[in-house]
């Protein structure tokens, strides 16, 4: 996940660099001049909040979202976007070996979430600032990886899951703020719902005896992304 949040932050860095050295280097004239711009790529970058079940039934943690999306507008108020994104939520060992009385120890794991969606979007502009709202739906997927846990304080009683894959239709529903910086490049902070239902099949526990089991669960994948990033408009 370290490595997930640098990679981020330095494109942010990165783009946000590029964006000062042509803001200082646009003459005042130039500055007054916005051209209209219907197309638009952006990253962002953010938190990804867990809400109800998925937090207190699958034990996740507060993580860390990635999106890239491209949007075109057919007016000032109504376009369409395409949206790529990733989350990676670490499990929560804590509250999961206190749900058997401390009685199992559970490994560190990290879950990871990623979808491409498309949909609509509705757009309130006020001088430099625009209110967004938008609609996705389209492709999820989830990959919850292998890990280990044990009797507690006896180590050699132990179990391995293996990974559960799955993939869903979801949807995310979303509302934020653009600050035009220049009719070129502008700053995204925003706020997105997004829900999906994961079916998985034949998951598999090995024990320390060598015996084997395999289950099939869902997954009620709900969680609220908190994103900011800039945007190029073409």
């Amino acid at each position: 996940m370290k490595k997930f949040i640098l990679s981020g932050l330095m494109i942010v860095f990165m783009m946000g660099s590029i964006i000062a050295q042509e803001t200082q280097s646009s003459s005042p004239e130039q500055k007054m001049i916005k051209k209209e711009r219907n197309n638009y790529v952006g990253i962002s970058l953010g938190a990804s909040l867990p809400m109800g079940d998925f937090k207190d039934a699958e034990f996740v943690k507060t993580g860390v979202t990635f999106a890239i999306d491209y949007g075109h507008k057919f007016n000032k108020n109504f376009g369409l976007m395409l949206k790529w994104f990733g989350s990676a939520n670490n499990f929560d060992t804590e509250a999961a070996s206190e749900s058997f009385y401390d009685l199992v120890t559970f490994d560190k794991a990290t879950i990871a979430f990623g979808g491409l969606l498309g949909g609509v979007t509705i757009h309130f502009p006020m001088e430099d600032v625009i209110f967004d709202i938008k609609a996705l739906g389209g492709y999820m997927s989830m990959k919850n990886p292998e890990y280990n846990y044990w009797i507690t304080g006896s180590p050699f009683e132990w179990a391995v899951q293996s990974e559960a894959d799955a993939t869903s239709f979801g949807f995310a529903l979303g509302a934020g703020f653009t600050f035009m910086l220049s009719d070129k490049w502008s700053l995204n902070i925003s706020g997105e719902y997004n829900a999906a239902k994961f079916e998985y099949e034949n998951v598999g526990v090995l024990a320390y005896d060598g015996s084997y089991q395999s289950f099939s669960g869902t997954t009620e994948y709900n969680a609220v992304n908190i994103l900011a990033g800039v945007h190029f408009h073409f």
